[in-house]
């Protein structure tokens, strides 16, 4: 994937840019050398930065919001024009409702409308399969990784306080470094298969750690054990004491011509439980009705407009009028809701009442057979055994309902544990294997890093070592020589990124054959950026297809005229004559300025 064209539609909201190849630069420089008074900061590089990303589906950032917030871009979109394969296509992204009405498809031909929502993520889909999918690839690969993957190839400053910069590796923000394994591999075209699964086992371990613990308070809470091992021996305990209640009934069974009396009374119990519990339920209720229409809202509209009379008497009266009518409002609202509440309280007093006189009735004929049964001397011995076996059924079955599942999590952890150590070491073997496949990535690392900083030769290396402790089982670091001077994770990310860019295009592998870093070179040491330059100009003139794109300042980065002895060739001028986009204090991206 090259980038070909950004512009605006209609035209004329930004200058239309038309991308170069090889290394180009948006570029921020004073409108007169010698003006001191008018800062870069503001004129639209990282906007810049933004747009592409935008258009390749990004969310809208604080840079495109606020662009939004103060600029007329109703009737505007944002053009992104690239090719792959030879192939040249066109995405078309509104400003405003920016997840609808998306345009694509190639250009020259009719496109296509989209939407770009939680549940149509069709547009995305065919855009990862287009931009990242490899025919040949063995690892693990998924249509929904768009926006996974590109942030890797766009480093952008989403807002003033964020530097993208800090780990090469760990380039998501928010985002675990057991995730982001996967996709490093994937873009070094190597199967990450097992790092998918270990990052499916890691997950699924996250759930069950917290999912066991959650059931073992339950437990230790309601039943008082502590030790999980001291459950089964309370099962036991209950499982014996009921067979023990269910052979005191036996012993205390009634005479047959008594079977139906006891029965019929055990029926009616059943009832007049049944019809307690919903009188107190629509008790309840009827409490929390009257709670609640008995609130009040206090607002005195003339202290207000006395607060308001102070500053403006025209506005206080206004403000007591508005208020007054809120008040009238309210208190019309609370009217018929306290109307309809107290129509509900009476329909529940009333079946309150019918369920009384049932439960009257009921326990007169209930007496009556109870009367029968204790002629016989029956019903103590034969009430308190059954409520005492209803009771220890109920701990059984409580308890046994809870700790199974915590039996199944335990199993399904062990196992889980098991495929994990396994997976382990099916890592350990395939480091060996990824180390070869890497022999051709290290060496354009070594070019890279030798490139830029000639007096320290040899001394970076490509960390990757199998790593037990760590959640993604891996050490995978970029390791530069201790002395570095300028920002080392600025040159970590630096080289790291433009080893995968030019390991891509010399694999000639389906991804972006571009990269864009905003902001890295802010206070790099000159001799190094000329290095980087004239690297990238060997690799071009190589016949190398390629595109890195950086934002730079006229002041701060290269604020000399020209670099000095040796760097003949990249004067200021030569920076314009490669640079995709020039702006200025006044010339800004979107020829204003705001906050």
């Amino acid at each position: 994937m090259i980038l070909t064209k950004l512009y605006s539609e209609p035209e004329g909201l930004f200058q239309t840019t038309t991308f170069k190849e090889g290394i180009s630069f948006i570029y921020a420089k004073k409108d007169h050398p010698n003006d001191t008074k008018k800062s870069l900061n503001g004129v639209g590089k990282s906007l810049f930065v933004n747009l592409i990303d935008y258009c390749l589906l990004s969310s809208t950032t604080p840079h495109i919001k606020s662009a939004v917030a103060s600029n007329t871009l109703a009737d505007y979109r944002a053009v992104l024009e690239f090719e792959i394969d030879g192939n040249f296509y066109i995405i078309k992204r509104p400003f405003i409702s920016g997840n609808r009405n998306i345009l694509f498809g190639k250009k020259g031909e009719e496109l296509k409308k989209y939407d770009f929502t939680p549940s149509d993520k069709e547009i995305s889909s065919i855009l990862c399969d287009l931009i990242f999918k490899k025919e040949k690839y063995d690892g693990d690969y998924t249509n929904m990784w768009l926006r996974q993957l590109l942030p890797f190839f766009i480093k952008k400053q989403s807002s003033a306080k964020k530097v993208n910069f800090t780990d090469p590796i760990s380039y998501l923000p928010n985002t675990s470094e057991i995730a982001q394994i996967p996709l490093h591999f994937f873009l070094l075209g190597i199967n990450n298969s097992i790092f998918i699964k270990n990052f499916q086992i890691h997950q699924k371990l996250e759930l069950l750690k917290p999912a066991i613990t959650q059931i073992k308070q339950l437990v230790e809470r309601k039943y008082n054990i502590s030790d999980p091992q001291k459950v089964e021996k309370k099962l036991q305990i209950l499982h014996q004491q009921i067979i023990k209640f269910e052979k005191n009934i036996k012993n205390f069974e009634l005479a047959d011509q008594y079977r139906d009396v006891e029965n019929e009374s055990n029926e009616l119990t059943i009832i007049i439980k049944d019809l307690f519990y919903q009188n107190i339920s629509d008790r309840n209720k009827i409490g929390v009705y009257k709670e609640s229409y008995q609130y009040r809202d206090v607002v005195n509209a003339q202290s207000v407009q006395r607060i308001y009379r102070q500053f403006n008497s025209t506005l206080a009266d206004k403000v007591k009028n508005t208020l007054d009518e809120a008040i009238k409002f309210r208190k019309k609202l609370s009217q018929s809701r306290e109307h309809f509440l107290k129509s509900e309280i009476e329909a529940l007093t009333q079946a309150i009442k019918k369920r009384q006189d049932i439960i009257n009735e009921t326990e007169k004929k209930r007496a009556i057979l109870f009367g029968i049964l204790d002629s016989k001397k029956a019903i103590d011995d034969i009430s308190e055994a059954y409520l005492l076996l209803s009771r220890k059924r109920d701990d059984y079955s409580s308890l046994n309902a809870s700790v199974k599942p915590l039996l199944d999590l335990n199993i399904e952890l062990a196992e889980y544990n098991t495929a994990s150590a396994k997976n382990f070491e099916s890592i350990v073997k395939l480091i060996g294997h990824i180390n070869e496949h890497l022999e051709d990535f290290r060496e354009i690392f070594f070019e890279i890093h030798d490139a830029i900083y000639t007096e320290m030769q040899g001394e970076a290396s490509v960390v990757l070592a199998a790593n037990k402790r760590k959640d993604s089982k891996i050490n995978f670091d970029i390791v530069l020589p201790k002395t570095l001077s300028w920002g080392k994770n600025r040159a970590r990310s630096l080289i790291y990124d433009l080893t995968v860019l030019l390991n891509s295009v010399k694999q000639n592998y389906n991804s972006p054959h571009f990269l864009i870093h905003d902001g890295i070179f802010d206070g790099i040491d000159k001799s190094q950026f000329v290095h980087l330059y004239n690297y990238l100009k060997k690799q071009e003139e190589q016949g190398n297809r390629f595109q890195y794109i950086v934002t730079i300042n006229q002041e701060g980065t290269i604020k000399d005229v020209d670099f000095g002895e040796g760097a003949e060739e990249i004067t200021s001028t030569k920076i314009e004559e490669f640079s995709n986009i020039i702006l200025t204090p006044s010339h800004p991206l979107f020829n204003s300025h705001w906050d």
